[in-house]
């Protein structure tokens, strides 16, 4: 990804928006000359400077997201997101974690999703512990995007 970039000047704002912008984009670093070098997974990555000194460098992670299940079942309630979503679990998943305010999604066995954000209800279980044509994935992400 370094040589696609090569010659790419900015600022903090402008490597840090590339990065977001670009899938393959894992962290992004740039000099206090204003080059920037975005990385993908087959760059390099050190975390964090061997040094422990700046040395005029910044660097930052882009947030990785995952799905996980709590168990089987439904995991919330109205209000959700959206209405009128359908697909399988894939279409479930994909959707929620492109959309940054969704912290889970469910969907039932005809095929309707449900995306939820902070002001749907949400239980971490099924209470009753069956599956009742329920399925739930919870958003869960790491936290570090700079590295310590």
């Amino acid at each position: 990804m370094v040589d696609a970039m090569h010659g790419m000047k900015g600022n903090a704002d402008d490597a840090i928006s590339y990065c977001l912008a670009n899938p393959a984009c894992i962290k992004v670093q740039w000099d206090s000359s204003g080059n920037i070098y975005p990385c993908d997974s087959d760059s390099g990555v050190q975390d964090p400077e061997p040094s422990g000194k700046d040395n005029g460098w910044n660097c930052r992670f882009k947030e990785c997201c995952v799905m996980v299940s709590r168990g089987p079942g439904g995991c919330g309630g109205f209000p959700y997101m959206v209405d009128g979503l359908t697909g399988d679990a894939d279409d479930a998943i994909s959707y929620c974690l492109a959309n940054p305010a969704c912290i889970k999604v469910q969907w039932d066995s005809s095929g309707n999703i449900y995306p939820s954000d902070s002001n749907s209800g949400v239980q971490a279980t099924e209470p009753s512990g069956k599956d009742n044509g329920w399925n739930c994935r919870f958003k869960e992400c790491s936290s570090a995007v700079s590295p310590p």
